[in-house]
């Protein structure tokens, strides 16, 4: 050992413990020593010398190491105590070990005196290094509590499970408890804070929970004991345990006074900054009569570089003054009150431009008490009406706005109340009994579009939303643009012939030369809001739309003979909310975001929309795409098509994940006469199951399910299985995007009917 040892010996034979010293030796330990033999020198030994062990015979003649030991017990206890003996008494040598000594050698064995001292003082070394430990521990502990005290700062530990907390002293202090253990109940937690800080509180610890974020919250609690109102700062972790259980670790601070004290230096700072910045100001002496007397050379900056001191003391303040009735109007009030703050005055530079000024005066009075002269400051307000300005128009564009979606609400609420009236009116009439088969025929027609038109308003408030939070994006393809007038001019002729109007459409393209690559379903949405919107505002003659090529553009237009649109109003329509005609006893009906979603579609597939029209003279609608030719086989496109009692040759089976029962049902009477047999999930992760249990031809995959949502099933089961037709369906038309990089073979957005279902099935069975 490197150390050099303390040992004290208990013997009375010199020859035997200098056969321990020898050992000792042997085996490299270095020690100082003191020979004791007596039970008074013993006890002399251990005062003075101070040994790091002690060794002792075991029978001496007026004294034993059992006595020895049991000293050694009661007055240095850490110190180790090694018995050495001839005698073979394994009883006394139990005895001793149980008494607390660290070891028993046989002098006639003392080669394993060496390995016990060395054992011996490694032991007393890690205790005495855990007794360290524990006391820094004890100390830290201490301090914490006292720095927790100091700085106003508890913590907790909240355990969900038992929906109880433990709380620090400090942390009980904060709160106001009072004769109460550390263990607090939860609810009894949840009830101290302020309550219009409780749904702060639970959003952050929801976050927390579900997404593991930042948990920082300020509120404000109203004190247990004494009802004091404190604001508290409050910082919440999560934390795993071995055993796999999620713990909330969290620290509270009563930062009432901090928050007093910053507000305070906020006013403080504020009050010394504004006498800061007053020095930029112009500071200035006048004589009673208006005379310049002395002024800062901060002149020039608030003249522009116009004038310094010398050029404007000795005049006349009247010779600045734009309005010298302001002048005596100032006068007046300072003869008045002794006093003018914040007056505003607009002065006149050399170059005859004005400048908007601040002045602050008072008058100054001699020894006597008789008035002297004015002082005062100026400021330059410029920027300050600018933003008053600026202020003025915010406010008003901020009203016009607000009435603008006032009455948008206004008139949503009576858009689907419409259509719901309808609904909820002819599906009451179905269920009577005497009405015939023609009147349901009829009934059912009119809720058919009824639900038509609540679709597409829904659809406007769902795009426009989608437009707004930037969620939309193009998806090009090969589009056939004369098939879309086509279907355009089919959707719509209907309509335009109860009105007795005259419909048409003219592509300029031969259909074999009108493939190019654009969004076909954004570019349809576009077409058929401005023709739907041409026929609800004409009342009789033509509407004709089509397309011309313009270089590396293809300008689509749609033309009417109806109402047309005041010109004030054309930079305004395709706003958001905004409606040529807003009152309440509106004649044409809509949502009045028809155009604002046809100018975000187009500009979103590279093109710009405007509009030409005169009053009484009809409207002409245009817009434009990029004419991007594509390399397309006519013969090899292929129209996929589904009667809605389409049969399939062989019988299939369709997995349907999808967790509504009503939209199972749908699902599943649509499928009901096609030779499908058809499966269920009910989670995402039920559909996987049965995916690698059962034999399926294809799945058709809801996105939004519990346990597992669709993008999760679909990505699990491309895994194993990379052939399977996956259909998406959701109610969310943008997802189609995040469901194709899934691993979604298509989509078909809700709601969907049997033809559209039966189209997206046959295009993969």
């Amino acid at each position: 050992m490197e150390e050099k040892l303390k040992i004290l010996f208990i013997e009375d034979v010199q020859s035997d413990v200098e056969l321990v010293w020898h050992e000792l030796e042997e085996k490299n330990i270095s020690f100082s020593k003191l020979l004791v033999d007596n039970r008074d020198e013993y006890l002399n030994g251990l005062k003075s010398f101070e040994p790091d062990l002690i060794i002792s015979d075991f029978s001496l003649p007026q004294f034993d190491g059992m006595e020895a030991l049991l000293i050694r017990n009661n007055t240095a206890p850490l110190i180790p105590f090694i018995l050495v003996t001839g005698s073979v008494n394994e009883e006394v040598a139990v005895d001793c070990m149980k008494a607390g000594a660290d070891d028993y050698i046989l002098k006639d064995n003392l080669s394993r005196l060496g390995p016990a001292v060395i054992n011996s003082i490694n032991k007393i070394k890690i205790l005495k290094e855990k007794q360290a430990v524990e006391k820094d521990l004890e100390r830290i502990n201490v301090m914490l509590q006292k720095t927790q005290s100091i700085a106003h700062i508890g913590n907790w530990e909240l355990d969900l499970s038992a929906k109880t907390v433990w709380v620090s002293d400090e942390a009980l202090k904060i709160y106001g408890f009072v004769n109460s253990g550390h263990e607090i109940p939860l609810e009894m937690i949840q009830k101290i804070p302020l309550p219009e800080f409780r749904s702060i509180l639970d959003e952050a610890f929801d976050r927390l929970l579900k997404y593991n974020e930042q948990y920082q919250v300020e509120f404000k609690v109203k004190r247990l004991n004494d009802g004091d109102i404190r604001t508290i700062y409050s910082r919440v972790e999560l934390e795993l345990t071995n055993e796999g259980q999620v713990k909330f670790l969290g620290v509270i601070q009563d930062i009432t006074d901090r928050k007093q004290a910053k507000e305070a230096l906020i006013e403080s700072e504020n009050k010394y900054r504004r006498i800061f910045n007053n020095i930029l100001d112009v500071y200035y002496e006048t004589s009673l009569e208006g005379i310049i007397l002395d002024v800062s050379p901060s002149i020039g900056i608030i003249s522009k570089g116009q004038y310094n001191p010398e050029d404007v003391i000795g005049r006349s303040m009247y010779d600045f003054y734009s309005d010298h009735m302001v002048r005596e109007a100032i006068v007046e009030a300072l003869k008045k009150d002794g006093s003018v703050n914040d007056f505003e005055i607009t002065l006149i530079g050399r170059s005859g431009t004005f400048i908007p000024c601040s002045i602050s005066a008072k008058i100054t009075f001699d020894v006597k008490g008789n008035p002297e002269k004015i002082i005062g400051s100026l400021r330059d307000i410029t920027e300050r009406k600018k933003a008053e300005e600026e202020l003025i128009r915010a406010r008003d564009k901020a009203e016009e706005s607000d009435r603008l979606k006032t009455a948008f609400l206004h008139n949503i609420s009576h858009e689907i109340r419409t259509p719901m009236n309808a609904i909820v009116g002819f599906s009451t009439l179905l269920t009577e009994p005497d009405s015939d088969v023609q009147s349901r025929q009829s009934y059912t027609e009119v809720i058919l579009q009824s639900s038509d038109h609540l679709l597409s308003i829904i659809s406007d408030i769902v795009d426009i939303s989608n437009i707004e939070a930037n969620l939309v994006t193009a998806v090009k393809g090969d589009v056939n643009v004369n098939a879309i007038l086509k279907s355009v001019f089919n959707r719509f002729y209907t309509k335009a012939v109860r009105k007795s109007l005259e419909l048409s459409s003219l592509p300029e393209l031969s259909d074999s030369d009108a493939f190019i690559l654009t969004d076909a379903t954004k570019l349809t949405h576009v077409l058929s809001n401005l023709v739907n919107n041409a026929i609800k505002f004409t009342a009789g003659g033509f509407i004709r739309f089509g397309y011309l090529v313009k270089k590396d553009f293809l300008e689509f237009y749609v033309t009417d003979s109806g109402i047309g649109i005041p010109e004030e109003h054309h930079s305004l329509i395709f706003d958001r909310f905004y409606q040529v005609e807003n009152s309440e006893s509106r004649i044409f009906e809509g949502t009045g975001l028809g155009l604002a979603i046809s100018k975000a579609y187009v500009e979103l597939i590279g093109g710009r929309i405007w509009v030409s029209s005169e009053v009484g003279n009809g409207s002409s609608f245009f817009f434009t795409i990029p004419f991007q030719k594509q390399n397309v086989n006519v013969e090899n496109l292929t129209k996929v098509s589904a009667q809605s009692d389409y049969n399939f040759p062989e019988r299939i089976t369709i997995l349907v994940a999808e967790d509504v029962d009503s939209n199972f049902k749908l699902i599943q009477y649509f499928l009901s006469k096609s030779n499908v047999n058809v499966l269920r999930a009910k989670d995402g992760k039920e559909a996987v199951d049965k995916v690698s249990s059962e034999k399926i031809d294809l799945i058709l995959m809801d996105i939004k399910m519990p346990v597992m949502d669709g993008y999760k099933a679909t990505e699990i089961i491309r895994e194993t299985n990379k052939n399977i037709p996956i259909i998406a369906q959701t109610a969310y038309a943008d997802d189609n995007d995040i469901a194709l990089a899934c691993g979604c073979s298509s989509f078909i957005s809700k709601p969907f009917d049997r033809h559209g279902l039966l189209k997206a099935i046959m295009a993969f069975v």
